[in-house]
């Protein structure tokens, strides 16, 4: 059978994911779970749960910097994609902006489905800042060092959240 990602089946992927986020804090692994609740947040934001996106991406934006693990950048792109879904278009591209040159540097190519997905939901902060200041807030966001980067998404995330 095909894996539940590739049907489209969110509610079994989110079961997988939680399932291995158990299993790995159980083994007393959960460092390395950052990929996992970045990839359940996506899932919880197809699932039109921003709430509890919000708070795995908030641990694999915690995770990543407490280890400086570049694979943190997916965490980035999430948050801009949360940032979007909450009306911060500015905060979003900055945050996209971060997630683009982490990619860049660590040679991490996010592929097609990625880039859609993503996409899709960044499309709506161009629109609303327009071209000028989209463009300044990317550029913005390129500039910012990795541990910048993930302290403004916390920092952001967690203010969001209170």
């Amino acid at each position: 059978p095909a894996p539940a990602s590739g049907r489209r089946d969110i509610e079994a992927s989110r079961s997988r994911l939680t399932e291995s986020l158990e299993l790995r804090r159980q083994l007393g692994i959960g460092e390395e779970s950052g990929t996992t609740l970045t990839l359940l947040a996506v899932v919880l934001i197809l699932s039109s749960d921003p709430s509890a996106a919000n708070s795995a991406v908030m641990e694999a934006l915690t995770t990543g910097l407490a280890l400086r693990d570049r694979r943190a950048a997916w965490s980035l792109d999430v948050a801009a994609c949360l940032a979007a879904l909450e009306d911060q278009p500015d905060r979003a591209l900055r945050l996209e902006g971060a997630a683009a040159a982490v990619f860049e540097v660590t040679a991490q190519s996010p592929p097609p489905a990625w880039r859609q997905f993503t996409a899709q939901l960044m499309e709506r902060a161009r629109r609303e800042l327009g071209d000028e200041r989209s463009s300044q807030a990317l550029a913005a966001g390129r500039g910012m060092g990795f541990e910048q980067a993930l302290e403004y998404a916390i920092e952001r995330a967690h203010a969001a959240t209170n």
